[in-house]
């Protein structure tokens, strides 16, 4: 299966004495990948996929005016780029990223991660196959980040459903060193929401500055606010505009608004929802340092996670009815946040002879094996 659609030839199919896989020379030469795709073909199959299904990939196929690749040979694709990307995605992305200059203008590198729910096919659990449900896929960013606080460009990854996130964490932690490489001057700046694990695995990698994202720590003074003065009162309003401001500008502003609170409560004016973001507060008040982040260019939200989680995820792998298994959709993913990080094109390059159906095993063409040079070009 090419870009052109369909070629049939006849090819000599040779098989080692005993038991063993067949080798078939002309396979080997082209690359052939899962369902005898060029490398090309599976290329461009990949990247449909990490936008649409696999049966709107079909049919985009046939749009191009091409009898491209089955359904069932797509998902065959997506499972065994799913597979390989399991076991080789580090030995990949450092290869890419061999390739790749520092955006002109970074100061900073932002870190960032957190988790969105999607609905797996099945686990196994001792040997034994059970429906996984709903759970927590990961995704993280980073970003490239100039002296004002604009971001350059980013990075994406993203990975299903795993206990304590480590391969996420891998990968962003190999990510980050590398560019701390190339520019030790760096600074690394680590945000994330409220959850207690993301916030664990960012503060890990040793970041200049870790930060719970500012809008995350505004919904808790909202809500702050509503039990203390009731649920959307003017007064609730009011108090609440009034320390996120504190909060945001000033260089104090978490530990001005834990004494208001705590004044309060002192005062007999508190309830128990109030006490239990005073906890949050207390909690998290060194990761509130806004004020000193932003007069220093660095960013102070995970807006980057949370659209990395939505485009990464929400609006590919979350359709209607939608249920994925480990490699299939662990491919797509993928394969998605390549596409999403602009990686798609060298990511691809490295990825191929991996997926050579025919192994590492590539044969010495005769001298005047001109049907080989043909089927390579056609290819």
């Amino acid at each position: 299966m090419t870009l052109f659609g369909p070629v049939d030839f006849d090819r000599s199919r040779y098989r080692p004495s005993g038991k063993g896989p067949s080798i078939i020379p002309a396979e080997c030469t082209l690359g052939l990948t899962t369902g005898g795709l060029t490398p090309a073909a599976a290329g461009v199959s990949m990247s449909l996929l990490s936008g649409l299904t696999a049966r709107e990939s079909e049919e985009a196929w046939r749009q191009f005016g091409v009898q491209g690749p089955s359904t069932a040979s797509l998902l065959r694709l997506a499972a065994d780029v799913g597979s390989e990307m399991a076991t080789g995605a580090d030995e990949l992305l450092s290869a890419v990223r061999d390739r790749e200059a520092l955006p002109t203008g970074t100061a900073s590198l932002l870190v960032s991660l957190d988790g969105v729910m999607m609905r797996m096919n099945t686990e196994t659990v001792d040997e034994t196959e059970t429906d996984a449900g709903w759970r927590a896929a990961a995704c993280g960013v980073i970003g490239f980040v100039d002296a004002d606080g604009n971001r350059l460009d980013a990075r994406c990854f993203g990975h299903l459903p795993e206990t304590g996130k480590e391969t996420l964490k891998s990968q962003l932690s190999a990510e980050l060193f590398h560019w701390l490489t190339v520019d030790p001057d760096l600074k690394v700046v680590a945000v994330a929401d409220g959850a207690p694990d993301n916030g664990t695995l960012l503060e890990a990698l040793c970041p200049d500055l870790a930060l719970l994202d500012f809008w995350h720590t505004a919904e808790h003074l909202k809500a702050a606010a509503d039990a203390a003065f009731g649920p959307e009162t003017a007064a609730a309003m009011a108090w609440f505009e009034k320390w996120r401001h504190t909060l945001r500008h000033d260089a104090n502003g978490a530990g001005k608004v834990i004494d208001a609170w705590r004044y309060r409560l002192r005062q007999g004016k508190g309830s128990a929802q109030l006490r239990r973001e005073l906890g949050y507060f207390s909690k998290n008040r060194h990761r509130m340092d806004d004020a000193n982040a932003a007069a220093t260019g660095f960013a102070i939200g995970s807006g980057s996670v949370e659209a990395a989680n939505k485009v990464l995820i929400t609006s590919r792998m979350k359709r209607s009815g939608q249920s994925w298994g480990r490699d299939g959709g662990q491919g797509v993913l993928s394969i998605r946040a390549l596409c999403k990080s602009h990686r798609f094109d060298r990511a691809w390059k490295e990825l191929v002879p991996r997926l050579n159906r025919q192994g590492d095993w590539v044969p010495k063409a005769p001298a005047n094996d001109n049907r080989a040079i043909r089927l390579a070009l056609v290819a």
